[in-house]
């Protein structure tokens, strides 16, 4: 897998992107794992990962790996 991390500005706002990708097996229905709740350990995190962050979107399907990017806006630029 690869994690990307870097800096987002967006209008007046500053943030911190994470971009996480695998080329494993992938899943249908990547949004159930956003439940909390969910039982077992494939996607585990993401119900916690989503409570800690300002957006998250995940990108899945069976067979073409998983991508989760999530941000996290840290402070209003003031000019």
């Amino acid at each position: 897998g690869e994690i990307q991390i870097g800096q987002v500005v967006e209008g007046d706002r500053r943030g911190l992107r994470i971009i996480v990708s695998d080329k494993g097996k992938g899943f249908e229905h990547p949004e159930r794992f956003l439940e909390e709740g969910e039982q077992g350990t494939l996607g585990a995190g993401l119900a916690g990962a989503r409570r800690l962050m300002d957006q998250l979107h995940i990108q899945s399907a069976s067979g073409t790996g998983t991508t989760v990017t999530m941000e996290v806006w840290t402070q209003e630029v003031t000019t």
